[in-house]
């Protein structure tokens, strides 16, 4: 079963809205991937929100509106950059008209070939924070693509959902998402072999 991801509610034509408190956002990816979903995955808990962008299945691009996710800050918290350098770069950026990856690249703060994969942890970064949310509402926007100007990542959602489930995720709240799921595996006696 898909979750019953598409028996929720139709808001507008080519949109749907779900409860978060019924539906984990793992099996939401999950869902969206399986069904090579083209549009967008939107996360709502209270005042924060994810937008996670798909084209055939793969996370292309995410957007959040917390501050404690822009690009600038998560380089300063993973130590790629100082508040001092961040300052230069987004100085640089608006007198510039660049975005602030650019200004990067062009003060040689950060080497061009580091900017995509920088871009990409970003994304899985707000991605594994998104799967946190555990109320709210999700919406579906079908053949929703992100901005023409955006930098498109292709994430693998398989990948994003079995590492993110791996970090937000502890035994117990694994078990109560899926029963079924044996998570310690059985010892097997040498020379034997596992039972199909």
């Amino acid at each position: 079963s898909l979750i019953g991801f598409w028996e929720v509610k139709e808001v507008q034509v080519g949109q749907k809205q779900g409860d978060l408190s019924l539906v984990q956002v793992p099996k939401i990816l999950h869902a969206a991937s399986l069904l090579q979903l083209t549009g967008l995955v939107s996360l709502q808990s209270g005042t924060e929100k994810r937008d996670l962008f798909f084209e055939g299945g793969r996370i292309v691009f995410v957007e959040s509106n917390s501050s404690d996710h822009y690009f600038g800050s998560f380089l300063v918290k993973n130590q790629v950059i100082n508040e001092q350098q961040l300052a230069d770069a987004l100085q640089d950026a608006h007198h510039s008209n660049l975005r602030i990856g650019d200004a990067l690249v062009r003060l040689r703060m950060v080497k061009a070939d580091q900017l995509f994969p920088l871009l990409q942890n970003h994304a899985k970064t707000i991605i594994y924070d998104g799967m946190r949310f555990n109320t709210g509402t999700y919406f579906i926007t079908f053949d929703e693509k992100p901005a023409e100007d955006q930098a498109i990542l292709r994430l693998t959602t398989s990948s994003m959902v079995y590492h993110g489930v791996k970090k937000v995720y502890d035994e117990s709240q694994l078990r109560n998402m899926y029963p079924d799921l044996a998570l310690k595996p059985e010892r097997v006696p040498k020379g034997s072999s596992p039972q199909s």
